[in-house]
């Protein structure tokens, strides 16, 4: 797996995490626990996906101005095969 594909599939998994945490949170508000837990994942989020955008480009609509420039149009997307496979 290339580096683009470890990222992705980083994000993935820590994105699949903070969801459940979420959902559990809606019942839980008070699990200090699962808060700590919760805010861990965000900030690998944030750490993996600052790197994702700074090598490979947006991974989201907001994120896709800089320098005034519109780089969100730029393609393979995030969920397109190419963009996972490496084909380009």
């Amino acid at each position: 797996m290339n580096e683009k594909n470890m990222l992705i599939s980083s994000l993935a998994t820590i994105s699949f995490s903070m969801l459940d945490l979420h959902l559990y949170l809606n019942t839980h508000p008070n699990d200090v626990n699962a808060i700590m837990l919760f805010n861990q994942y965000k900030q690998k989020y944030m750490v993996i996906s600052a790197e994702y955008e700074r090598t490979y480009g947006p991974l989201t609509a907001m994120n896709g101005a800089s320098d005034n420039t519109w780089k969100w149009i730029n393609d393979p997307w995030p969920w397109e095969y190419e963009a996972n496979v490496g084909v380009r």
